[in-house]
């Protein structure tokens, strides 16, 4: 662990920083829900009475046409820049939840590992003593 963090406040991290990914991830999708709203909503702003008055009302139309194709092409392009922004916050959900899932795994390990230590640490003790207590006796015979 870097800078004497504990394998604790690294997961802790982790999942902070998930939480926080998922929380921009729905915010994302509102957001995506409020743009197909707007784009639902959206009326053509020719100007509707001059060209009825002039009688061209063919102008009127290919002119809503054409903002409609823009406005359509913007809100595709917004779709297009919220869509990547989603999958770049999925991966870094996924990386966040794997790195936690190894430090889990490393956490678990090390548990096991200092468990195994404190059962070998007596014994070690007691083979040396039994080891040093056979030496004196032989000694004395």
């Amino acid at each position: 662990m870097s800078g004497g963090e504990t394998s604790w406040e690294v997961l802790t991290k982790v999942e902070l920083d998930s939480a926080y990914i998922s929380e921009k991830l729905l915010n994302l999708e509102i957001l995506l829900m409020q743009v197909e709203t707007r784009a639902s909503d959206y009326v053509g702003t020719g100007t509707d009475a001059e060209d009825a008055e002039n009688g061209d009302n063919t102008s009127t139309c290919d002119r809503w046409k054409l903002q409609n194709v823009e406005h359509q092409r913007h809100i595709l392009q917004l779709y297009e820049k919220s869509l990547a922004k989603e999958l770049d916050l999925e991966k870094k959900l996924t990386d966040s939840r794997n790195s936690a899932d190894d430090l889990k795994l490393k956490l678990r390990w090390m548990n096991q590992l200092q468990k195994c230590l404190l059962v070998i640490k007596p014994c070690k003790r007691l083979s040396l003593q039994t080891i040093s207590q056979l030496k004196h006796r032989n000694m004395r015979l």
